[in-house]
């Protein structure tokens, strides 16, 4: 296992308040449970960290925003590269990811509509802490 910790963000409305429960070496189990129920609105994104002890405030190693058929997934390395999970079929059309409090929105070319690919890329970085290869990132 490779993720020391999950975070994941729960609005209470579509304008706050939010708070983050933090989970020390997570199960499988919970981080499929807290993708599967992300919403784009009350359940906007979950974080992953390598270190269970990351310093408050730090970016994660793994993040999924979105749901409901439009994810964005991201790696970060420690060098601060940023490797997005890629729809080669779709353009530069903004897609709404995150549509509570300050949202987001992200080129639909970084927006995979898939959740077993999101699945599967999280299931890997659990599992070994890298890109999963057989996915496309860029």
């Amino acid at each position: 296992m490779s993720v020391g910790r999950l975070d994941i963000t729960t609005y209470e409305t579509a304008r706050g308040p939010y708070h983050t429960e933090k989970v020390a070496n997570p199960t499988w189990e919970a981080i499929q449970g807290a993708i599967n129920r992300l919403d784009r609105c009350l359940y906007p994104f979950i974080w992953l960290y390598k270190d269970t002890n990351a310093p408050e405030g730090s970016l994660p190693d793994f993040e999924v925003t979105g749901g409901d058929n439009a994810y964005a997934v991201v790696i970060r390395s420690r060098g601060g590269e940023e490797l997005w999970l890629q729809n080669a079929n779709a353009g530069d059309e903004e897609i709404d990811v995150w549509v509570s409090d300050q949202g987001a929105s992200i080129p639909a070319r970084q927006v995979c509509p898939l959740l077993g690919e999101v699945l599967l890329a999280a299931r890997y970085f659990y599992e070994h802490g890298t890109p999963n290869p057989e996915s496309m990132w860029g």
